[in-house]
């Protein structure tokens, strides 16, 4: 299981960085030095398929440092095949968190990331007859990443790491409650696009 993850892990690496790393050459030689963005607000496009939208605001302190804000909200909705047939539930959905930057290659314009993301989520059952549910999870993790903004600020933003999650979840039906709580290391990855100003 652990090698059929690192195989996982590698894959990703390969088919998010090796393409940045390309497109990010190639733009390099139009990128003018003297362009000096001072912020950028991207967006998830995965998160748009559960449907839930995830924005990051990035803030640059120094050419080498800066801080980001995340925030997402949306439905997540579920299918669960059940003996009595096929259930569907939504989930109201909110993710809020911070990251760390630090751009040993390049800058915050166009450049390799060190970081580490803090992200707390909490879920909650749309109300379903006598049922309801929620969650909270917290994941902080390290994480290996490219940024590149053009001139005209078109952005584009990619990150691969592992975090931390720890999970607590509580369901009740009718009058019955039950709480279970996990944690495990999992993959951290995130892919954006945006604006910088």
């Amino acid at each position: 299981m652990k090698r059929c993850s690192l195989r996982m892990m590698m894959a990703v690496a390969v088919l998010v960085f090796v393409p940045a790393s390309v497109f990010a050459q190639e733009a390099t030689a139009e990128i003018d030095d003297d362009v000096q963005h001072s912020f950028s607000i991207t967006l998830s496009p995965f998160h748009l398929v559960l449907p839930m939208g995830e924005l990051t605001g990035e803030y640059r302190v120094t050419d080498k440092i800066a801080v980001a804000a995340i925030l997402g909200v949306g439905q997540v909705k579920t299918k669960t095949v059940t003996v009595s047939g096929t259930r569907e539930d939504s989930f109201f959905a909110i993710d809020a968190g911070a990251q760390f930057r630090y751009y040993p290659v390049g800058n915050f314009i166009h450049g390799m990331q060190l970081g580490a993301e803090i992200l707390f989520v909490y879920v909650n059952l749309n109300e379903t007859d006598s049922t309801s549910a929620s969650g909270t999870g917290l994941a902080i993790g390290p994480f290996v990443g490219y940024k590149i903004a053009t001139n005209i600020g078109f952005t584009f933003d990619a990150q691969l790491g592992f975090d931390y999650l720890a999970v607590q979840g509580t369901a009740s039906d009718s009058g019955i409650s039950v709480t279970e709580s996990d944690s495990r290391f999992g993959l951290l990855l995130n892919l954006n696009v945006g604006w910088s100003f």
